[in-house]
């Protein structure tokens, strides 16, 4: 498809210039927290609370779920089925408190994680592998702040 124009569309407005918020202080003295200002009143309408689970500030995998998710993946179940799993113990999309996107993402960070320290200790015991088999062979690393 040839787009003519040339432009891209714009972005809905998402900003509403809300002034509701809350302003604490903490005084040295009495070493206390005090509420300085606090404004309630919202300019738009509050997301209903079955869409919170949307909202990136409140999306993550807790502990057990992380240690749940990481029991079933060792066990060979796939990422989809986990989900799904666990969509089922909890009671839909609203009940986890995050979404298919954080635990493939869990998933990829972790296995990214294990890489790095697994491709240095790989290297390593190739290189004293091959040491060992060629006496002609030399190899030297250096650690700084605890990598190689």
């Amino acid at each position: 498809m040839l787009r003519v124009d040339k432009c891209r569309e714009p972005r809905p407005v998402t900003r509403t210039g809300c002034r509701a918020r809350i302003h604490v202080a903490y005084n040295i003295e009495t070493k206390r927290w005090r509420v300085v200002a606090f404004e309630s009143v919202h300019n738009h309408e509050l997301i209903p609370r079955h869409f919170v689970h949307f909202i990136p500030k409140y999306r993550r995998l807790s502990e057990a779920d992380k240690a749940l998710v990481d029991g079933l993946h060792t066990c060979g179940v796939r990422t989809c089925h986990i989900l799904g799993f666990m969509m089922a113990q909890k009671g839909g999309h609203e009940g986890l408190g995050f979404i298919k996107k954080d635990l493939y993402n869990y998933f990829s960070n972790g296995a990214k994680a294990r890489r790095e320290n697994g491709d240095a200790i790989a290297a390593l015991s190739y290189f004293q592998s091959k040491a060992d088999n060629e006496p002609m062979f030399y190899s030297k690393f250096t650690i700084d702040n605890g990598r190689l």
